[in-house]
Parts: structure tokens; C-alpha cells; sequence
């Protein structure tokens, strides 16, 4: 499993859909993309927003992605362990997990990464004015 959070969100506009769009496609090239960024594993979503007669716009939005599967393996091997330690027993009921340690522990290192890739995009941002 995937846990994704937006960190950035930006619009473009232009008189033709199609220039709209290629705005925000060559912003993800140059800004996402490319070897220079170092902002890791980002999914991206273009929506269009808004057409009317005169112009187009399109709204692009920044998700960073965390996978799940090691911490839950991580937080069962724990959970184990420490059933085996304090109980001495090795019959753990894990239909009886309580699993808000690990969520607090994702939520921490996903708000970790948003943070970090907010700042390194506003420097990138800043950098190329």
C-alpha cells in the first residue's frame, strides 16, 4: 500500500487548452523530473479547471508517496518479539491489533517528507528567478 499527501499545487493558464497543458507538463519536466531535483518518489496529477472563451486553466498538484510494506512487516516483527519476551507464549492474536503506533509512525515520516520536499521545491523555485 501507497499513502500519498499533496505538498504543492500550482495553475496554468493560456488562451488555447493544449498550451495550458504543455505549461504544466514542461513545469514537471523541469522541476520534477529532471536529474537536478532530488525530491524522490512524486506522483503528479493535471486536472483542467476551469474553460472559458478566452482561456484554459489547469491545475497541477504534487503528491510525495510513502510505501507501507515495511513498516507493517517492521511493526509485526516487533509486536512478535516483544508477545514472545513478555508473555512467553507464542500464540499472538493478530485480530486483536492495534495498529495506532504505526500510524502515528507513518504519518510522522510522510509529514518528514512533505516538509523537506516543500522546502527543496521553494529553493529550486526560488533559484531559478
Amino acid at each position: 500500500m501507497k499513502i500519498a499527501e499533496k505538498f504543492f499545487s500550482k495553475e496554468f493558464t493560456a488562451v488555447k487548452s493544449k498550451d495550458a497543458y504543455l505549461k504544466a507538463c514542461k513545469w514537471v519536466a523541469n522541476n520534477v523530473v529532471n536529474k537536478i531535483t532530488d525530491i524522490g518518489e512524486t506522483f503528479w496529477k493535471i486536472e483542467k479547471i476551469v474553460d472559458e472563451d478566452t482561456k484554459t486553466t489547469f491545475r497541477l498538484e504534487l503528491y510525495c508517496l510513502l510505501d507501507t510494506k515495511e513498516e507493517v512487516e517492521k511493526f509485526c516483527t516487533n509486536c512478535k518479539n516483544m508477545h514472545k519476551s513478555f508473555f512467553i507464549n507464542e500464540n499472538y492474536n493478530c485480530n486483536r491489533c492495534n495498529m495506532k503506533a504505526y500510524v502515528e509512525r507513518i504519518r510522522t515520516k510522510l509529514d518528514v517528507k512533505k516538509e523537506y520536499r516543500i522546502e527543496r521545491l521553494n529553493y529550486l523555485l526560488k533559484k531559478e528567478k
